[in-house]
């Protein structure tokens, strides 16, 4: 499945749980209902994989932030960052930069794009 196939604006004043695999990486996205978005990667063919990333955000105006991000060591540079951000955009949000940026933030917003959906070759083209 194609993230552009996740259908359905979620709003964040409610709770709500959603669910997406894309290639072999598993992406849950919840809000507790307080303007607020957690999305999880985990590796969807290990039942027993660990979170493999994280990105939590929080809404200012129409558009969210992220406080937080973070892909495990063993699966960085991959992708997986940008597949949450991705995903995060594909429930109809607008994800902006936040003002304070790590170097490997600033490495994320330079080569984020403003695509739906990653294919499989850009997957396994990064080594996932």
């Amino acid at each position: 499945m194609n993230i552009s196939e996740v259908t359905g604006k979620p709003t964040l004043k409610q709770q709500f749980f959603k669910s997406v695999v894309v290639d072999d990486v598993e992406l849950n996205a919840r809000s507790s209902g307080h303007n607020d978005l957690n999305i999880t990667a985990f590796v969807a063919s290990d039942s027993k994989s660990p979170t493999i990333g994280m990105a939590k955000f929080w809404k200012d105006g129409n558009s969210l932030f992220s406080e937080k991000t973070f892909v495990d060591q063993s699966y960085q540079r991959k992708g997986i960052a940008t597949l949450m951000y991705q995903f995060a955009k594909s429930l109809g949000f607008n994800i902006q930069p936040s003002k304070e940026k790590t170097a490997t933030g600033q490495q994320l917003w330079k080569g984020f794009s403003d695509k739906d959906s990653l294919s499989k070759k850009t997957i396994a083209s990064r080594g996932f």
